[in-house]
């Protein structure tokens, strides 16, 4: 028998267990996530980042400090700085893809919660989406191509990993790739990625509503007529009913306002507690499982005035959409591994009832006191992974305008559902040069997003 100070040191670590736990059931990853937002709905990113900063942040969600902390330096036009934390967070990723045995076996044991953040597969691949954007932001272009090759290498590995998964595909990662090979005069480079985003496109298309966007079929249609690529511009011709479009020539006689508008915040993960089957006992064991909920927006769409014309924008990116539909196809292996978990814990609690009822009127206070504890923490212990990149926005939008050379005022103006004007901003001297696509990124978040507990 252990002496009677070692039963009351192990009962007061159990305890102690059980504190730690009990203040944990209640929260989840995006409850650490609400005062920033309320900054953000304000458009203040700087006092946002200054939160992040003043927060606590375990080894285990390191890499969600580093994108976190990257989008919100991009908010405050920080590119270089937001670049440089991408770069730590594009090293930790590799450093994590390859995750410890042990690490494994403690997720297994306690929750998924326990395992170091790597990203989900969208996420890291809008890592270097973000980061190109940054660089066309600067004025870089040859740094942002750099990036394009980045993001067909992840896709690639994306793909070996799991080719089945839609996944593995980013229809806007390939369409930002295309436009940069294309200012550079890389035709075949851009012809090989508008093609790639269109079937990423298709088959995105086939797990939620998405529409290939105009744009992308304009840009098949010149990159193949331009490389006398006849049998398949016909085909784009036939499929997309377009009649005309700008020449290579005429654009390079123009200058291009790009506007990516960033809209929302991803959605929310939230824990949802339900009951299974565990077919090897046949008992009902409870478990833990994550779920995306979507927030709402103010904005359905951004449009761009010049003059009297306005321009409006189409939706490029559904990063809610593409989170909500992961998560489903990973949901089987989360769920049998909690339930694995659960199974596993089952036995155990039954096996500690039995060793205890055997002692019967000899088991002392203590043992019965870590009998309760036991029983309550096996309760407590399983949470589901609700950590996911907030910052995101719920999706990307692009309005393309082809204008002379020249300094415009530009208004960007938001539109909510009735198609009323619900916001607008006025950007006096927005200077476009021949040959060059300029790019500006617009961000949006207003208190409608902003979801209870």
């Amino acid at each position: 028998m252990l002496p009677s100070g070692t039963r009351v040191q192990w009962a007061g670590s159990l305890l102690g267990l059980l504190v730690i736990l009990t203040s944990n059931s209640c929260s989840t990853y995006s409850k650490s996530f609400r005062r920033m937002e309320e900054k953000l709905a304000q458009q203040k990113p700087a006092q946002a980042l200054e939160i992040l900063e003043k927060q606590s942040h375990p080894d285990r969600d390191k890499l969600l400090y580093l994108l976190n902390k990257a989008m919100l330096l991009r908010l405050t036009n920080d590119y270089a700085g937001s670049n440089a934390e991408f770069e730590k967070a594009k090293n930790l990723i590799q450093y994590l893809s390859a995750a410890s045995v042990t690490e494994k076996a403690s997720s297994f044991v306690i929750n998924d919660a326990t395992r170091s953040y790597e990203g989900a597969a969208f996420e890291q691949v809008l890592v270097h989406v973000y980061e190109a954007l940054n660089y066309l932001d600067m004025g870089d272009l040859d740094a942002a191509r750099v990036e394009a090759l980045q993001v067909d290498v992840r896709l690639q590995e994306l793909a070996g990993d799991d080719p089945d998964s839609f996944l593995s595909v980013d229809p806007f990662g390939r369409y930002l790739t295309g436009l940069i090979y294309e200012e550079l005069g890389e035709w075949s480079n851009a012809m090989i990625a508008y093609r790639k985003a269109y079937e990423a496109y298709q088959r995105h298309g086939e797990h939620y509503a998405v529409d290939i966007p105009s744009f992308l079929k304009v840009d098949l249609l010149r990159c193949s007529e331009k490389m006398g690529l006849r049998q398949e511009h016909e085909r784009y011709k036939k499929a997309f009913e377009i009649k005309t479009w700008l020449s290579p020539s005429a654009l390079h006689e123009n200058g291009e306002l790009v506007l990516l508008f960033h809209n929302g915040l991803a959605p929310i993960k939230r824990e949802k507690v339900i009951r299974l089957l565990d077919p090897s006992s046949g008992h009902l064991l409870q478990v833990a499982l994550p779920c995306y909920e979507k927030r709402p927006v103010s904005a359905q769409r951004a449009c761009l005035v010049v003059g009297d014309k306005r321009f409006c924008g189409e939706t490029m990116e559904d990063i809610s959409a593409i989170a909500i539909k992961g998560l489903e196809a990973h949901l089987p292996a989360i769920k049998a591994r909690a339930l694995a978990r659960a199974a596993w814990r089952f036995a155990a609690q039954q096996g500690f009832k039995k060793k205890n009822a055997r002692k019967g009127s000899k088991q002392s206070g203590t043992e019965a006191i870590a009998s309760i504890l036991f029983n309550v923490t096996t309760a407590l212990v399983e949470r589901a992974d609700t950590r996911s990149w907030l910052t995101l926005p719920g999706e990307i939008q692009m309005t393309r305008v082809v204008l002379p050379p020249g300094s415009y005022k530009v208004q960007i103006e938001l539109l909510n559902k009735s198609g009323e004007v619900i916001h607008s901003d006025v950007f006096d001297s927005v200077r476009l040069a021949c040959r060059k696509k300029t790019y500006l990124s617009y961000y949006w978040l207003s208190s409608a997003s902003i979801l209870g507990d």
